[in-house]
């Protein structure tokens, strides 16, 4: 069908711009019924408009206002559960997987008394309470939710506490932001329960926040929140839920704000970031993750008021010997974990032991040293090791290899060189994150330098431009005309274009400010838009064509008219300076910072849209300037201003307005590094969410986690620091992913 649909676009372009050819040429000739016939169109547009207010009146009437918000927590719980309940699955902690098992507990020194949150519980969590601890002898027996598994943390905490604030503590690798996942979506679940028997969601719907882009100076929590639900969750803004249904299930307590990465955030906003959250989240259910030195440095300057302070231990080495011993599928493998799980017993206070208290270098070891039987490589070299460093560093290490061997394998030599580029450009997007988490694709082209960008993107354009508008002038005067100039002055136009909107002016040598993804949402507009549209779309073209049509007839009026107010029904979307009209604006979907989205949806929904605005323009400006030059044919001795100097036109707005970073990037790739072969950007972060090595995290991708990230990082700089002289020759094990 996809095939078919292109095709049939093809077809059309092609045959539209043929007759824009020959209009301007004079080669259809014009009957003189035209100036009658042409008012058949302008009663085919009334009759379509009718037809379109007549389907918007059959749409589901708005509910009532008592059942506005009942409605819109329903649709949201409901896909709430689907979203994260696939991210779970997709990072293995889903119910189908056995991951490592977490415990933590209470912190006395940043939470409050353990007596102050069970005293208010309700009678009946008093009563499961007492029967839990009935026959304890002493208070350090007493585990009313000092102490508990991160699986259970739902049944054993988060459901006893109603007006508390929750947050998981812990070092780097601690497994805070799986626990996070993992009790949202069993939250989600209670939510959902209700509604598959006919009811509706009686506790408060789970939404996950991303905290490192939010800057509380810019942005209110409660305006963030609002944001983010209604890009996710674009059913929020039906109208059938009335006007700011996402904002109303904030203010009515209808929602439970799980934020993730406080120690994530920019360093200016971390300082009011509790205090916001505080303030703005009164009466909200709010479970918080943070490392605990950021935490610590939050609450200098701002106080959570009812905070419940967990921490998550590390993994004890029995938890964690059974954990390696488990799920193999051959004698050998066994084996070997079973050999080294002995040691790590045997050797508590070894470098392994305490690695492997870290629950991330527990599952990269997994997926490290575990493989078919005369590949996998023996576990237990890593007792051997001086440093917890070192076996961090093996660790991971030893997995980049596992996800992209270095040796020929079955295919040779290409899947080699393959695998060495990718790594290599991973290990160059990680020193470029410079310890930022998230991911963002289209950051990407404010890594590369301004000035190969703006030339890549100028050529690109301009020679299109070029061929499209010598093939009118080579149609419409002949072989013998001025082709050259025109084809000249085409690219000229469509470089010098690209250069000033394409890229915005920065002081030299800073980077360019990266746009935002935008797609397109081809919809029915509503009502009020469309009455907008035509609003917007007849007042200048009624003037414009009412003035043509006394001076050049009424079929010049017409036509001026009718094309000048499709060209403004259609109107524009310039996305990276916030203006948007006409349909194209209506269409506008964004597409940041929504985990609703992934990131290569994003990529080819903003290429998609760049294409639609940019193809909108080269048609729209051919055919503007042909009906033109149809009311006011050239002169003998002047030169046509037909389709010529439309598309040329046409490519200036559709530059100026549509230019997306999903094609910026494309760019990016082909002038990142001199000398290197270029790579794809979404092929290369598609293999890597496959082998593991990266991960999606809503719209964005993450390292899968913070010391993968850092070890490429650090390669890459060591490669710097090499010089080029030793580039080529660096092979220790940590340099792995810089090899060329």
């Amino acid at each position: 069908m996809r095939r078919f649909l292109l095709a049939l676009a093809a077809a059309s372009l092609s045959a539209v711009l043929a007759v824009v050819v020959n209009l301007a040429t004079t080669a259809i000739r014009l009957p003189s019924w035209l100036d009658k016939a042409i008012w058949i169109p302008c009663g085919l547009v009334v009759l379509a408009y009718a037809v379109v207010e007549w389907r918007r009146g059959s749409e589901e009437p708005q509910l009532p206002a008592a059942e506005q918000l009942v409605a819109a927590a329903d649709v949201l719980a409901r896909a709430t559960l689907s979203l994260w309940s696939a991210q779970s699955d997709a990072w293995g902690i889903g119910t189908a997987a056995d991951p490592v098992r977490v415990t933590w507990h209470w912190d006395h020194e940043r939470s409050l008394p353990i007596h102050e949150v069970f005293d208010r519980l309700s009678g009946k969590d008093r009563r499961i309470a007492r029967r839990r601890n009935a026959g304890r002898r002493n208070r350090a027996e007493d585990s009313r939710g000092e102490q508990g598994v991160v699986s259970d943390l739902h049944a054993d905490l988060y459901r006893r506490i109603q007006r508390q604030q929750l947050v998981l503590l812990g070092p780097a690798g601690s497994g805070k932001t799986a626990a996070m996942l993992m009790l949202l979506v069993k939250a989600a679940e209670e939510c959902v329960k209700p509604i598959l028997t006919g009811g509706h969601a009686g506790t408060p719907v789970p939404v996950w926040v991303t905290l490192g882009g939010w800057i509380p100076d810019e942005r209110s929590l409660v305006d963030h929140l609002v944001r983010e639900m209604e890009a996710n969750f674009r059913a929020l803004r039906h109208p059938r839920y009335g006007a700011h249904a996402a904002r109303r299930l904030i203010e009515e307590k209808r929602v439970a704000l799980f934020l993730d990465g406080l120690d994530e955030m920019p360093a200016a906003g971390q300082r009011d970031a509790l205090a916001a959250i505080a303030r703005e989240a009164a009466g909200l259910r709010v479970v918080l993750t943070s490392r605990i030195e950021g935490y610590d440095r939050a609450r200098a300057s701002g106080r959570l008021p009812r905070p419940v302070v967990l921490q998550l231990d590390p993994v004890e080495p029995d938890t964690a010997a059974e954990y390696l011993r488990r799920g193999h599928d051959s004698d050998r493998q066994r084996r070997l974990w079973r050999r080294l799980t002995e040691q790590l017993r045997s050797q508590r206070d070894s470098p392994a032991a305490e690695a492997f208290a870290i629950p991330l270098i527990l599952s990269l070891a997994r997926d490290a040293f575990d493989g078919p039987d005369g590949e996998a490589s023996d576990p237990a070299e890593l007792i051997e090791l001086s440093s917890v460093a070192e076996v961090k560093a093996r660790v991971i290490g030893q997995f980049l290899e596992r996800a992209y061997p270095s040796d020929s394998g079955p295919r040779g030599r290409r899947d080699r060189r393959r695998n060495r580029r990718h790594l290599f450009y991973l290990s160059w997007v990680a020193y470029h994150l410079r310890g930022r988490r998230d991911l963002r694709w289209w950051e990407l082209p404010t890594w590369v330098p301004v000035g190969p960008l703006s030339i890549a993107v100028g050529i690109g354009f301009g020679l299109p431009t070029a061929v499209l508008a010598g093939a009118c002038v080579a149609l419409a005067h002949g072989a013998g005309s001025d082709l050259l100039w025109a084809l000249l002055g085409a690219f000229l136009a469509a470089v010098g274009t690209a250069a000033v909107f394409a890229l915005p002016s920065t002081p030299p040598g800073s980077a360019p400010a990266p746009a935002q993804p935008i797609g397109m949402d081809l919809r029915w507009p509503t009502r009020a838009e469309m009455r907008t549209l035509l609003v917007v779309g007849s007042g200048p073209p009624l003037t414009i064509g009412v003035a043509t049509g006394l001076l050049l007839g009424p079929f010049a009026g017409v036509l001026v008219g009718s094309s000048l107010m499709g060209l403004l029904i259609v109107g524009t979307s310039i996305g990276r300076a916030n203006v948007a009209s006409g349909l194209l604006g209506i269409w506008l979907k964004p597409l940041a910072d929504s985990p609703a989205s992934t990131p290569d949806g994003t990529f080819r929904a903003d290429r998609r849209r760049t294409v639609v605005t940019v193809t909108s323009g080269v048609v729209l400006g051919g055919v503007l300037f042909t009906l033109f030059n149809v009311v006011d044919p050239p002169r003998p001795g002047m030169w046509s201003v037909g389709p010529e100097f439309g598309i040329v036109a046409g490519m200036m707005y559709g530059i100026a307005s549509g230019l997306g970073p999903a094609v910026l990037t494309g760019f990016a790739q082909v002038v990142l590094l001199p000398g290197r072969p270029p790579v794809r950007f979404p092929v290369l972060f598609r293999e890597a969410l496959r082998r593991q090595v990266l991960r999606q995290a809503g719209v964005v991708y993450q390292f899968r986690h913070a010391e993968l990230q850092d070890h490429l990082a650090a390669a890459y700089q060591r490669r710097q620091d090499a010089g080029p002289a030793r580039r080529m020759k660096q092979a220790a094990p940590q340099a792995l992913v810089v090899a060329d």
